[in-house]
C-alpha cells in the first residue's frame, strides 16, 4: 500500500530534535553554492556560532543541533520554525522553507501555534508510521543516513 506524502507531513519532520555534522552544512558558511562566501540568508548570530563549531580547515566533523532554540534541543515543540523564520536554520532546506512562496505560510503558522504544530507533526508521524518497512532482500536500514551498507 501506498501512502502520499504532502508538504505538509515534510514540513512538520522531525528536525526540531537532533543534530546535523558539519559536513551536512559546511558549505553554506564558506563556498555557497561556489561564491566563496557564506549563505547569504544565515543570520550573523548563526553563521559566527556554525563557523566556530566547524572551522574552514578542519578536519573534524562536529556536530550541531538543528533546532539552535536554548533548552529546545531535545523538545518536539514549534521553536525550531520561529528559529528558520528568524533566519537560524543549519540546514539550508530547512532555511529555505521559512523562505520559499509554497511553504513559508505554513512556517509561520506552525511558528505561531504550538497546537497545531503539535496536531499535525503526530498526524505526520502516525502517516509515516504506516509506509512500509522494506526488510530482508526488499531493503535496506542503513548504519549511515548518507550512505549505502
Amino acid at each position: 500500500m501506498q501512502y502520499l506524502i504532502i508538504v505538509t507531513d515534510r514540513i512538520v519532520g522531525g528536525h526540531t530534535v537532533g543534530t546535523a555534522h558539519c559536513h551536512s552544512f559546511k558549505q553554506r558558511l564558506y563556498d555557497f553554492h561556489n561564491t566563496n562566501k557564506p549563505d547569504p540568508t544565515i543570520s550573523s548570530s548563526l553563521l559566527q556560532l556554525l563557523q566556530n563549531t566547524c572551522p574552514q580547515n578542519s578536519q573534524s566533523d562536529s556536530e550541531t543541533f538543528l533546532d539552535q532554540t536554548p533548552n529546545s534541543h531535545f523538545i518536539v515543540d514549534n521553536a525550531f520554525y520561529n528559529q528558520i523564520l528568524a533566519h537560524n536554520g543549519t540546514m539550508e532546506i530547512d532555511q529555505n522553507m521559512a523562505l520559499h512562496p509554497l511553504t513559508s505560510d505554513l512556517v509561520k503558522r506552525l511558528a505561531n501555534s504550538p497546537d497545531q504544530f503539535l496536531d499535525q507533526f503526530g498526524q505526520a508521524m502516525v502517516k509515516m508510521g504506516r509506509i512500509g518497512v522494506l526488510t530482508g532482500n526488499q531493503g535496506e536500514i542503513r548504519k549511515t543516513c548518507s550512505s549505502v551498507n
